[in-house]
């Protein structure tokens, strides 16, 4: 067989000519479909839960929000591993399945969790929340407000308190009808409550 094939292609060359277009055509047409990614994004199914409990210090806020929560969370079907970050008065808790696990399916699963968890967890001015629909690079943008006070006429109330309430009633509604943002959180400032 492999004998004859030197002899076949000397005897019809444009056959030759046709296969190596063919493959030619081929391969251009999948470099043109082909999708191309600058910054692929390789990071897992993630799922994070975000709970704010001011006047708390680190070691208070591990021992009553992030422990309960993360131990909740290690038992979930497709759970490769469960992070946690703890500062002054704010627990991050990331929840990472399979790849095969669909998003939507993953943050059911938490949400469920999540709420039977919060029954274990002391009385918070908040209770605990998802996070936007992201990975690990889909956090692109941190911010913080800051204003003279000397400037800004805050009409009689704490700066810090401004600063929130302009976050939430304006800066956060504009920065959500830009194209790509899935969610904005706000983190610290007074928020008041009535």
């Amino acid at each position: 067989m492999l004998e004859k094939l030197p002899i076949a292609v000397l005897k019809r060359p444009w056959l030759v000519v046709l296969a190596v277009i063919a493959i030619i055509a081929v391969g251009i047409r999948q470099y043109k479909e082909m999708p191309v990614d600058a910054f692929p994004d390789v990071s897992p199914i993630m799922v994070s839960i975000f709970c704010e409990s001011h006047g708390m210090a680190p070691e208070e806020i591990e021992r009553l929000i992030t422990w309960p929560i993360e131990s909740t969370m290690n038992g979930l079907p497709g759970v490769t591993m469960v992070k946690s970050t703890s500062a002054f008065g704010l627990a991050v808790i990331y929840v990472y399945f399979e790849d095969s696990v669909d998003i939507f399916f993953a943050r059911q699963l938490v949400s469920e969790r999540l709420s039977a968890a919060v029954a274990d967890l002391p009385e918070l001015e908040g209770k605990p929340t998802l996070g936007p629909i992201t990975t690990g690079l889909g956090q692109v943008f941190m911010y913080y407000l800051k204003a003279d006070p000397k400037v800004v006429n805050t009409e009689g109330k704490d700066l810090n308190t401004w600063l929130r309430e302009l976050n939430d009633w304006v800066i956060k509604y504009q920065l959500q009808t830009v194209k790509g943002v899935t969610d904005v959180l706000s983190m610290g400032g007074h928020v008041l409550q009535y």
